[in-house]
């Protein structure tokens, strides 16, 4: 069943976690040297990005059913 709006949701909250971490960076734990997780509230998503100097770059963005090691395992 396809409930509608729900693309928009999902949206809504990956801005909302894009912008605590923008605002956060440091909040969120690190899960491989220097990378770290976010995890979308309502969603089964997880941001992963790191965070160098004031900068934060966006490295994935996977659902949790995703076996993050396939691309975590490039990391330096």
């Amino acid at each position: 069943m396809l409930r509608e709006g729900l693309g928009d949701q999902l949206s809504t909250e990956v801005s909302g976690l894009l912008a605590v971490i923008a605002e956060h960076p440091l909040r969120f734990r690190v899960v491989r040297h220097s990378l770290r997780r976010a995890l979308v509230a309502r969603f089964p998503y997880a941001i992963y990005y790191r965070v160098l100097g004031d900068t934060v770059t966006v490295e994935g963005f996977l659902h949790g059913s995703r076996d993050p090691r396939f691309w975590i395992a490039r990391d330096p």
